[in-house]
């Protein structure tokens, strides 16, 4: 059995996890950020980077499967399954490296696991 996407609920998720990265990338700006606060936050980077292999490869294949349920067309003639396989390659691709990214993150996460900090007041 086939199903069809929420579009909006998924393009809704989409955003917020876009905005909660531009939310990160805010919060860290110029900021001192000791190991335990670091390590959490690599935590939570890790599982994004754990969970987006699995999420680019099901959108890959849902287009895939759109070729067989919709009547998809390109605005400028090129055949749509072209643009699709080309779309369902670059997906692949950024799927192996965000496995990488994943492999990262648990690597520097690993790396600070030991240290604690005193805060100097200073």
């Amino acid at each position: 059995m086939t199903t069809t996407v929420d579009g909006s609920a998924a393009i809704h998720h989409a955003e917020k996890a876009y905005e909660a990265i531009r939310a990160v990338n805010h919060r860290t700006l110029g900021a001192t950020i000791p190991a335990p606060v670091a390590y959490d936050i690599l935590g939570n980077l890790t599982g994004l980077g754990r969970g987006l292999p699995q999420a680019l490869t099901q959108i890959a294949t849902g287009l895939e499967q759109s070729l067989v349920h919709y009547d998809i067309r390109d605005d400028d003639g090129t055949e749509p399954a072209e643009t699709i396989q080309l779309a369902a390659s670059h997906l692949a691709r950024a799927a192996a490296l965000a496995d990488q990214l994943e492999r990262e993150l648990a690597h520097a996460q690993t790396a600070i696991s030991g240290q604690g900090y005193t805060d100097c007041g200073w």
